[in-house]
């Protein structure tokens, strides 16, 4: 599966999610966020909660994690850099692609970004297929 249609599979997919950490294999190609998962209204009896997961990318074609914006001042006193961040994700822009001169990629990668609340920035990726584990967290 794509990246995109990978985390589309999760129940809110990556809205209200937290970002524990990231992990590169240079030798593999893969790259793995681990992730706290929001699954709130996924059923009628539980509302709320989150469970943690990773999201695997194979065929990594590139990585770039921007710095923080110079002025987050708000998230930093809002969230602090002592816990997980929250994160969103989406489908690269083209004006991302253009704006960080990030490499082509081949027809069978796709590209994906996640927003960094605590940080105001991005991490951007591309690899050619992604699994969730635990699979369980995936529906459909």
């Amino acid at each position: 599966m794509t990246i995109e249609e990978t985390v589309d599979r999760a129940p809110n997919g990556l809205h209200d999610a937290y970002l524990l950490g990231v992990s590169i294999d240079y030798g593999l190609r893969t790259a793995s966020f681990r992730i706290k998962w929001d699954i709130g209204m996924v059923n009628p009896v539980q509302t709320e909660g989150h469970i943690e997961g990773t999201l695997s990318v194979s065929g990594l074609q590139y990585l770039v994690i921007e710095p923080p914006w110079k002025d987050n001042r708000y998230e930093a006193a809002t969230y602090g850099y002592d816990e997980p961040s929250y994160i969103d994700g989406y489908v690269t822009r083209d004006d991302d692609v253009q704006r960080l001169s990030l490499p082509e990629i081949p027809n069978t990668a796709s590209r994906y970004s996640l927003f960094v609340g605590a940080w105001n920035s991005f991490i951007h990726f591309a690899g050619t297929s992604a699994e969730v584990a635990p699979a369980d967290l995936l529906m459909g």
